[in-house]
């Protein structure tokens, strides 16, 4: 069994209104689908909103290379 978590990033909603958020709901939901439908190379793997594996540690922007540390 593989685990591995995701964030959806900084979403458009109405309790981030006013904030700056700039991801639509439906573009958020690509890590989950991520997660949910592609072959994953590892296990207990974190994955940013542009589906690219990120630290635990820090942050990784989106667009930039895929962590490949620990």
């Amino acid at each position: 069994m593989l685990t591995s978590c995701c964030s959806p990033g900084f979403i458009a909603t109405g309790m981030t209104a006013g904030w700056g958020a700039s991801i639509t709901p439906e573009a958020g939901t690509a890590s989950i689908r991520h997660l949910l439908f592609q072959p994953l190379a590892g296990n207990g793997w974190y994955y940013g909103s542009d589906c690219l594996r990120s630290p635990l540690h820090t942050g990784r922007d989106p667009g930039t290379p895929a962590f490949t540390g620990y």
